[in-house]
């Protein structure tokens, strides 16, 4: 079981071979033969009995941040498993099974793109008006498919097309966000519209929880497949958040035509805009809500949450068994 400690104030200790967390809820204590994982938020004190303990049961503790993004482990360094899994999953994103997996997860992504704006464009009775685009972004998918299909492992092609479907995407959608909050293009950094600046945000809610799942699964978030693996780049993280960035555009988009923001939530800074306070406050909330819905996985009603960290775990099987 993964241990996760976010109570501020929570003091946790060592009780012969049970680990007691006590805090203004009461005490618990859990054996630490029961336990795979300790994850730690902000304002949580641990002893270093406790520590000491999880190294010689090979437990990885992971530190937090407030954005629940993984800062920090500490394991043991005796050869174990962990080591393993990443000699296995560099040798895994080296071969074509690998690579093949990173390109199926963009189609995924692609996929998902392609539901939401045709179930949009259908409600409102708009197809025929985006005929063109939608022709262009049907190519580039079957483009993209054709590859797959014969096995054609082309990192930079797949970057390059899926980020053309991704702009064609994004343009219909600033066709049907309100007057007021209107974006001319998707940006990253230093936005300048509301729509980018909160999605954003939830991209950054998101890829915490995706490196938080691939650390619990014992995968390290710097080996991946088709994003680049330059120094300190989480280059899995990039690829396997594919598979859920819809769970944050079509949210954010909802918040948008559902005329739940307001101007409140947003502040300029030299010409830039940026969550107040209360935006970060009511889009945590509202998006971990999202997060919480249930969906159907192996016959079990799951959250998005869990679903990705049993799509981690099942990634880490993949990866041990090439």
């Amino acid at each position: 079981m993964e241990l996760y400690v976010e109570t501020e104030g929570t003091k946790i200790s060592k009780l012969g071979e049970m680990i007691e967390i006590q805090n203004s809820e009461g005490v618990r204590k859990v054996s630490i033969n029961k336990i795979t994982t300790i994850m730690l938020s902000n304002g949580v004190s641990i002893t270093t009995d406790v520590i000491r303990m999880a190294l010689e049961k090979d437990v990885d503790i992971i530190f937090l941040d407030y954005l629940e993004k993984p800062i920090g482990r500490v394991w043991n360094n005796k050869f174990g498993s962990s080591a393993k899994i990443r000699i296995s999953q560099i040798e895994f994103f080296n071969n074509k099974k690998g690579k093949m997996a990173s390109q199926k997860w963009i189609l995924n992504k692609l996929v998902m793109q392609k539901k939401h704006i045709d179930k949009l464009l259908s409600r409102r009775k708009k197809i025929d008006e985006f005929e063109d685009v939608l022709e262009r972004y049907d190519k580039i998918m079957k483009e993209l498919e054709e590859k797959e299909l014969n096995c054609v492992i082309d990192s930079n092609f797949f970057l390059l097309r899926e980020a053309h479907a991704t702009r064609i995407y994004y343009k219909i959608l600033a066709e049907f966000i309100p007057k007021e909050y209107k974006f001319e293009k998707r940006t990253h950094k230093d936005s300048k519209d509301e729509f980018n600046n909160m999605l954003n945000y939830c991209f950054g809610i998101l890829y915490s929880k995706i490196e938080k799942s691939l650390i619990v699964a014992g995968l390290d978030p710097f080996i991946g497949g088709i994003h680049s693996t330059f120094y300190n780049n989480k280059s899995l993280v990039y690829d396997f958040i594919e598979n859920f960035r819809f769970l944050a555009t079509e949210a954010v988009f909802s918040y948008f035509t559902r005329k739940l923001i307001n101007k409140s939530y947003f502040e300029i800074l030299d010409d830039k805009f940026l969550l107040s306070k209360e935006g970060k406050k009511f889009i945590s909330k509202i998006f971990n809500e999202k997060m919480q819905q249930k969906v159907n996985y192996k016959n079990k009603n799951v959250s998005y949450e869990s679903l990705i960290q049993w799509k981690a775990y099942d990634l880490a099987k993949e990866v041990t068994y090439i």
